[in-house]
């Protein structure tokens, strides 16, 4: 299933809701997975949008579900950002619908399948 998902954050800093609202949702595969960063160190849980062609956004590590709603959910975690200075983590939290509705704007019984069922 495809997942259309806008970041809530810029390396640490809340988009205003402005900002949030011209951004664009990137559709990929929504993925929850355990991975380590290097071989043998410890499993961490990961989230991650993906395609064939690799990550579109850079994974939440120990994602958690925050808010819920009839078309959309929220996962809140910390990206992992490489500084000269080693690692940092900043606050990172993706909106989620279904990209068929992010399509079309958020709207059920608006497709041309669902007009003929209806």
């Amino acid at each position: 299933m495809l997942f259309a998902v806008v970041p809530a954050y810029e390396r640490g800093r809340r988009y205003t809701d402005k900002e949030f609202d011209a951004k664009a949702a990137l559709v990929g595969e929504l993925m929850i997975y355990e991975a380590a960063r290097e071989a043998g160190g410890p499993l961490r849980r990961i989230a991650g949008l993906t395609t064939p062609m690799g990550h579109l956004l850079k994974p939440i590590l120990e994602p958690r579900l925050t808010g819920m709603t009839v078309l959309s959910f929220s996962l809140r975690g910390l990206e992992e950002l490489e500084t000269s200075r080693g690692y940092v983590y900043v606050l990172q939290e993706w909106r989620i619908s279904e990209a068929r509705h992010a399509q079309k704007g958020y709207c059920i019984g608006d497709t041309p399948q669902d007009r003929k069922q209806g």
